[in-house]
Formats: structure tokens, C-alpha cells, sequence
């Protein structure tokens, strides 16, 4: 799948002094330009799918 991003927004939270952790939150706009994939993004129900599947990408960094 080829993803354009129109618009994207970056937040950095951190914990800790000795153990410091990083949570990392992006949020993007965009639009599907390519798909190989056997999926019609027309249906709602699918496009449903797609955004819970890519919803949290949990990135830990010790």
C-alpha cells in the first residue's frame, strides 16, 4: 500500500530519570494512492479494518 500524507502531527511525552521511557504518538491525514492488495476501500466496513489494524503502534525505548 502506497499511504500520501497531507498533513501529520508528532507528540513526544517522557518518564523517568535513570529509566527514561518515550512514548511516541503520530497521527497523520492522508490518502490511500496504491493498494496491491484484494481490498475495496470503498466499503466502509473495510476501511474500518484498515484504520484499527494501524490504530497503536506501541514504540518502547529504554
Amino acid at each position: 500500500m502506497v499511504y500520501e500524507i497531507s498533513r501529520a502531527k508528532a507528540n513526544v511525552k517522557v518518564k523517568g530519570k535513570d529509566d527514561i521511557q518515550f512514548t511516541i504518538t503520530i497521527e497523520t491525514e492522508g490518502k490511500v494512492a496504491e493498494s496491491f492488495a484484494n481490498i475495496d476501500y470503498k466499503n466502509p466496513a473495510n476501511v474500518a479494518k484498515v484504520e484499527k489494524s494501524r490504530r497503536r503502534l506501541p514504540l518502547l525505548f529504554k
